[in-house]
C-alpha cells in the first residue's frame, strides 16, 4: 500500500512539472517575436529623445557660432499622421561680432529617432522677414 501512495505522490509531481514546462515554453515560444529587434517594430522614441537629437544636431552644425538655443515648448509637438516629432527653436548665432536670430524646424523620426529634415530661417534685420539660411535633408544627394 505504501508503495503504490509513493507511485501516485511520483505521477502527481511529475505531471505538475510537465504543466510547469510546457507553460513556461509556450510563454517563450508567443514572446520570442515581441523581444527581437527589428527596424520593423516600433520603438520609443520620447519628445525628450527628439528634442536631444536635434540639439546635438545643431550643435554639431553651428558649433561655437551658438549664443542661445531655446526650444519652442508651445508649438513643439508629435506629428501623428507623418509618425516624426516636429520641434521648434530660436537660435541667436554670432555672425561677424553680431548676435542674429535665426529659427530651426527639426523633424524627427519617431520610429528611428533619426532627424528627418532640419531648415534654418534668419531673420532679416530690416523687414522682420525669414529667409532659408540652410536646410538638411536625410538624404545625401550626390554633387
Amino acid at each position: 500500500m505504501a508503495t503504490e501512495s509513493k507511485k501516485i505522490q511520483f505521477i502527481v509531481i511529475l505531471s505538475a512539472l510537465f504543466v510547469v514546462a510546457t507553460s513556461v515554453a509556450i510563454t517563450l515560444w508567443v514572446m520570442t517575436p515581441a523581444t527581437k529587434t527589428s527596424d520593423a517594430l516600433h520603438q520609443n522614441i520620447t519628445f525628450t529623445d527628439a528634442a536631444l537629437t536635434c540639439e546635438k544636431r545643431i550643435s554639431d552644425d553651428f558649433n561655437r557660432d551658438i549664443v542661445k538655443l531655446h526650444i519652442d515648448s508651445h508649438s513643439s509637438h508629435f506629428d501623428e499622421t507623418h509618425f516624426r516629432y516636429k520641434l521648434f527653436y530660436h537660435l541667436d548665432l554670432r555672425e561677424k561680432k553680431k548676435i542674429m536670430p535665426h529659427y530651426v524646424n527639426c523633424f524627427v523620426r519617431a520610429s528611428s529617432g533619426d532627424v528627418s529634415e532640419m531648415i534654418v530661417l534668419q531673420r532679416v534685420e530690416e523687414d522682420g522677414s525669414l529667409v532659408p539660411k540652410r536646410r538638411f535633408d536625410s538624404i545625401k544627394w550626390p554633387k
